[in-house]
């Protein structure tokens, strides 16, 4: 009977441990696979959140110069990488970066067109990596983007570049930190590159009657189709009843017609312009 019972006290121990070997086996492999994931993602370079890097890993299927830009991520900022991840329209500026980022801005913008507001975009290569408050001009820059597409297309002074109103306006206090571009930017800043700036109230008439004018029209957007905190955009013109928009962070949103009742409930904010007498 006690060899019965010393029997199976032997075998009860060496289940136990059967049990407890499978643990730390099983645990070791979440653990080394949890290892293996993050080694695998350009997280693990401390450089970007997992959201971030899992967007580049998509994108980097199907883009050839996302899948250059994660090969190489530690050479990029963060908010760069970032900026790539939410819109693969700016991958050719920041697989520039490496390069370019320290080249000096364009003093013009060599791309007018007599009685046309030019599409600017705020991460162009000419002035998209200097900085405009707390990042890249090509991040914060929407503001002062917008002012020089109407202020140059509106006094064909080809020198008001994104970089020149950024300049101005961080001087003039304008930007304001965890924020960005102050609506005075527009209402004041404006006057200093020579056009005028006009509040406009919320109503699809007075702005189609102030594009028929050739008074192109910037609004303050909040989220929506444009962007998920805040982000300025210029009407420019009407087409089949829809507006004609520039959005200096999109070619591709630039070239749709977008119906009022689509955004009118995004605008925060809006002003005509005209160049000043």
């Amino acid at each position: 009977m006690q060899a019965k019972i010393q029997s199976r006290r032997r075998f009860s121990g060496f289940l136990s441990l059967l049990i407890s070997v499978g643990i730390l086996v099983l645990s070791g492999f979440v653990i080394l696979r949890a290892i293996g994931d993050e080694l695998s993602s350009p997280a693990a370079l401390g450089t970007v959140d997992r959201e971030t890097a899992e967007k580049l890993e998509a994108l980097s299927a199907q883009l050839e110069d996302v899948r250059y830009i994660l090969e190489r991520c530690e050479e990029y900022p963060a908010s760069l990488l970032k900026l790539v991840a939410n819109n693969p329209e700016a991958a050719e500026f920041v697989k520039q970066y490496p390069e370019h980022g320290l080249d000096s801005p364009a003093e013009t913008i060599e791309e007018l067109q007599a009685g046309e507001i030019p599409l600017l975009l705020q991460w162009d290569p000419r002035w998209g990596y200097t900085t405009y408050g707390s990042d890249f001009l090509a991040i914060t820059g929407c503001g002062p983007t917008c002012l020089a597409m109407v202020a140059a297309g509106l006094t064909g002074d080809e020198t008001v570049t994104p970089w020149k109103v950024a300049e101005a306006a961080e001087a003039g206090g304008h930007y304001t930190e965890g924020w960005g571009s102050e609506w005075t930017i527009m209402s004041v800043l404006s006057a200093e590159f020579g056009v005028t700036a006009t509040e406009l109230p919320l109503d699809e008439g007075v702005m189609m009657q102030a594009l028929s004018e050739g008074k192109p029209i910037v609004c303050s957007m909040n989220a929506g189709d444009f962007t998920d905190s805040g982000h300025y955009i210029v009407l420019v013109g009407t087409e089949d009843g829809k507006f004609a928009v520039h959005d200096p962070n999109s070619p591709e949103r630039s070239a749709m017609l977008w119906e009022y009742d689509r955004i009118c409930d995004q605008i925060g904010n809006l002003w005509s312009f005209t160049a000043a007498e």
